[in-house]
């Protein structure tokens, strides 16, 4: 089944891919492409595409980390345009333009998607614990707001003890 998380790691990884292309190996034919303006962007290229790389290996994975370091990717991507940009015009590369305006579009879409979907989901966890510490929340509710058996289960008996303080014995329901 083809979920947004598949499309949107493939969508990163092909992203993070595009960083070779920054690379020396990637120059026009019969240009210099050596110097330390060079070796620097391709070094970062490189280190870019494997972060990206990781990065995508994380969103599959579902670890916590797999955000940030897409972020500090895509912030690194922007790094390497300065060497890039500077070695590509020295050595009269055809399309420097091009691959910086790419890039930083890419990354700028990076940046928009998770910063954006991490304070909105920040703002979720804000509004979830408001609504958490509110007396009288039904099962389903909190269900929805945790999602974990234990805490299920703590929320349960501490609905428990509220209803039971509440409630004087003699009203309770007899099993």
């Amino acid at each position: 089944m083809i979920t947004v998380r598949h499309v949107g790691g493939v969508a990163l990884f092909l992203f993070g891919t595009t960083f070779l292309w920054l690379t020396p190996a990637f120059a026009t034919r019969g240009i210099p492409t050596g110097g330390l303006l060079w070796a620097l962007t391709g070094f970062l290229a490189l280190v870019t595409v494997a972060d990206f790389t990781l990065s995508t290996w994380g969103l599959f994975r579902q670890a916590s980390w797999w955000e940030g370091l897409a972020v500090g990717s895509a912030a690194l991507g922007v790094v390497v345009l300065v060497p890039y940009w500077i070695a590509a015009v020295r050595s009269g590369e055809t399309t420097p333009a091009f691959n910086v305006f790419v890039h930083a579009l890419g990354s700028a879409g990076v940046f928009a998607l998770l910063l954006v979907s991490s304070a909105a989901a920040l703002g979720r966890v804000e509004r979830r614990e408001a609504v958490r510490t509110r007396p009288g929340c039904c099962r389903g509710d909190f269900v929805r707001r945790t999602g974990s058996p234990a805490a299920l289960a703590t929320g349960l008996r501490r609905q428990h003890e509220q209803y039971s303080a509440l409630v004087p014995q003699s009203e309770t329901p007899s099993h």
